[in-house]
């Protein structure tokens, strides 16, 4: 209930800063010399475009983070290409979705046919995507050999003003295993996900990528090269249905012969065709799992992908993950969940203090006497 209470309070913050942005450009322009408030139509509409640029960037860490990023789509160009390309616009803002239809169109699609609907919705995508993709190979030059580190997060910390989240925290992404972030909320596991990531700065730290230093990370840089990042929320939006997703990852990086399987496994079928608010949060994050599954990364990180979801999903999330592992890919997830990340990771991390502690497998985890006592508590019997 607290997330759906906060989401208002987001989309009236993104409004008032460009409407900030809009009184800004008008003030400026009424200072010139000679200047004054009426504007011409060829000015106000090169304001509108600032107006949605500059939204658009302000909610960068949502679309980053989540579609583009994993598309290998920097978000400044995406938004840019907003302001100016009407195809692109519509990716990000859709109107009516496209089994809609409007009043009087012939080609319009009906309901009743989710192949011609998701072949209609994938066309206005290709634009997008020719931006992030143009001369640049989306597919990694080679999977590592199994126990390679592939991702490293070495002395890693962040500060939100005058809080403190992480003041020295580290850990590896493994070739072939399961490695899990384990700690409290608020421990500093998210942050650690999406530094690593490329999706939010480091205060101090190093980020290595496949042996490589990475000064400044960026997600959609590391997709192109193998990682595929899903954050607590799930790596869907909302303006798309599951169907939709899935497409846009097989039209960027392949694997369409793979789809029907991948949909079967995550058990898909009954919500293809319906956007991410309704469908629950076990489902999005088994439809997050098969986008993944799809793009088959060298480098997954998702986190929290056991939280709050239905016992029902979680031997299908473990099973997927399963099977990314056994395919050589290096896989770090987060939670609490102690008895699925111990289930399904092959080394734990525990996240305390600004800190990390390398606990080893989870036998030895359930077995450290002070993570026992401080986390895990009387019911720790694993």
């Amino acid at each position: 209930m607290k997330r759906l209470a906060r989401l208002p309070r987001l989309r009236n913050a993104y409004l008032r800063r460009g409407i900030g942005v809009w009184l800004l450009c008008r003030f400026v322009l009424a200072a010139q010399p000679g200047g004054g408030l009426a504007l011409d139509l060829r000015t106000t509409v090169a304001l509108l475009a600032v107006v949605v640029v500059v939204v658009l960037m302000y909610a960068r860490r949502r679309w980053e983070n989540v579609l583009l990023g994993n598309l290998g789509i920097p978000m400044a160009q995406a938004a840019a290409w907003a302001a100016a390309v009407p195809a692109v616009a519509e990716l990000l803002m859709p109107g009516p979705s496209p089994e809609q239809g409007t009043p009087g169109n012939p080609g319009s699609v009906p309901p009743h046919d989710p192949a011609r609907r998701a072949a209609a919705s994938s066309r206005k995508i290709i634009p997008l995507l020719a931006v992030g993709a143009a001369g640049t190979s989306p597919l990694a030059p080679g999977r590592p050999d199994a126990g390679a580190f592939v991702l490293h997060a070495d002395g890693l910390g962040k500060s939100f003003g005058r809080k403190s989240v992480l003041k020295s925290a580290s850990f590896r992404a493994v070739s072939g295993q399961v490695t899990a972030l384990m700690g409290r909320n608020g421990s500093g596991k998210t942050t650690m996900l999406r530094i690593s990531a490329g999706a939010l700065g480091a205060g101090w730290g190093s980020v290595f990528w496949r042996g490589e230093y990475r000064e400044r990370p960026r997600l959609h840089r590391l997709a192109r090269e193998g990682l595929f990042f899903s954050a607590q929320e799930s790596a869907l939006t909302s303006h798309f249905t599951v169907r939709e997703h899935l497409e846009m990852v097989v039209r960027t990086f392949g694997g369409r012969e793979r789809m029907d399987d991948v949909v079967h496994r995550m058990r898909l079928e009954a919500f293809l065709d319906r956007r991410p608010h309704r469908i629950s949060g076990g489902e999005r994050q088994r439809a997050s799992l098969a986008m993944a599954l799809l793009r088959d990364p060298v480098c997954l990180l998702m986190d929290e992908p056991f939280a709050g979801i239905a016992p029902a999903d979680r031997p299908l999330i473990a099973a997927g993950l399963g099977v990314l592992r056994d395919g050589g890919c290096a896989i770090v997830v987060s939670g609490h969940d102690v008895e699925d990340l111990f289930q399904v990771s092959d080394q734990v991390i525990w996240v305390v203090a600004g800190t990390t502690h390398w606990l080893g497998g989870p036998s030895e985890a359930a077995l450290h006497p002070q993570f026992r006592r401080e986390y895990l508590g009387p019911r720790g019997q694993i």
